[in-house]
């Protein structure tokens, strides 16, 4: 299991990056914020509402990532036709990356676990929340608070 301050990014899985099949490589990430958000599901409503929250997180300058837990999420209709999108949909069909950020099996519908990683590419904040624009907007005002203690450190 992550623990905060710890290196985050240990994976190589498949993705759906800018509407087409890929993979991602966490190299790409670092220097930037990341929301790292483990999903129970992902149809159209969870896809609009991550396309909203990816993109105030673009605006912030970080990258929202999210793992569906169905273990056939790529094949899924609603995501082969996702599209251009301002996040990234992760493939984790072994369960490796969710056991490595606490073992997380089963979730309930409509709440999500996301992690903050900084931009050195350490965990910074484990956060469990609803699937709602309130619930998001949590996780931005997190993000915030984060990016302005950095400012205020440099300062």
């Amino acid at each position: 299991m992550k623990r905060i301050g710890e290196p985050a990014f240990t994976f190589r899985l498949p993705a759906i990056v800018d509407g087409g099949l890929g993979s991602i490589d966490p190299s790409h990430l670092h220097g930037q914020w990341v929301a790292l958000s483990f999903v129970p599901h992902l149809g159209r409503f969870e896809i609009d509402l991550f396309d909203r929250q990816g993109q105030l997180m673009e605006e912030l300058g970080a990258s929202l990532l999210v793992v569906p837990l169905e273990t056939q999420a790529l094949q899924r209709e609603e995501c082969v036709r996702i599209g251009a999108v301002h996040f990234t949909v992760l493939g984790d069909p072994l369960g490796r990356l969710r056991r490595l950020y606490g073992g997380v099996t089963t979730q309930s519908w409509g709440r999500a676990q996301t992690f903050l990683i900084d931009p050195e590419g350490r965990l910074r904040f484990p956060l469990v929340h609803s699937l709602s624009e309130r619930g998001m907007g949590v996780l931005t005002e997190l993000l915030q608070a984060h990016q302005d203690q950095e400012i205020a450190a440099l300062l």
